[in-house]
């Protein structure tokens, strides 16, 4: 039974995995359905074969790449995040800026650019709705996540899917006051698993947020900071 199994296992491979998202994905996901692979800078993560240790993702490039293509038809889910800003409170200092470009833009083109076309099932990127029109709170993590989303469709990859989130209670937001449909990453990491099969380009979670981002579209830049800034 176990060799049928392992024969019919669906492959995963996490980049960015020491995010609170992530590790919330792996705690549920169906171990028995998949078989995870991780790539991340987090020395704690347990150390297996299945397990690729980073200092820089850009100098080991061609380490990060080879890795994935010797793993077969993977999904490949992006949970790169980063935000250092949260104006007017928080404004990012020089480096931050550049780091908020590099791990949320960056490095996930640098990725999809160089692996094998041909040996992946599905990319997968968890981007944000602040991705649709990013705001003064924070315009420059929303300018990094919609580049990435914006290379993801014109890159002529088919078979991708960007998840949009709205806030998601994590380490990384923290030190903001919560939106409207704020959710638990329990919850996202649900969404993410079910999304897994979703045959879809792009969906929302909550899908309140869908209509959310029709208003965006619609309402000037100017007025959603002056709303935000009440």
């Amino acid at each position: 039974y176990w060799i049928f199994n392992l024969t019919f296992m669906k492959n995963v491979v996490i980049i960015g995995s020491g995010s609170d998202l992530s590790k919330e994905f792996v705690k549920q996901i169906d171990k028995n359905e998949y078989k995870v692979y991780f790539i991340s800078r987090e020395e704690s993560m347990p150390q297996n074969q299945n397990k690729l240790t980073v200092d820089d993702y850009e100098n080991e490039l061609n380490s990060i790449t080879a890795f994935i293509d010797d793993i077969s038809n993977p999904y490949l889910i992006f949970f790169n995040g980063y935000l250092k800003e949260n104006r007017p409170t928080k404004i990012p200092s020089d480096n931050e800026v550049l780091d908020t470009f590099k791990i949320n833009f960056y490095i996930p083109y640098l990725i999809i650019n160089n692996i094998n076309k041909e040996n992946f099932k599905r990319i997968i990127i968890i981007s944000t709705v602040a991705a649709i029109k990013p705001r003064l709170k924070n315009y420059i993590y929303g300018i990094s996540k919609s580049l990435l989303e914006k290379f993801l469709i014109k890159s002529g990859i088919e078979n991708y899917l960007i998840i949009r989130f709205g806030f998601i209670y994590s380490k990384m937001s923290q030190k903001h006051d919560p939106a409207p449909f704020a959710i638990e990453k329990s919850d996202a990491a649900k969404f993410i698993i079910k999304s897994l099969s979703n045959n879809k380009n792009l969906i929302y979670y909550p899908k309140v947020l869908f209509i959310i981002s029709l208003i965006f579209k619609i309402v000037p830049s100017s007025l959603l900071d002056k709303i935000e800034n009440k």
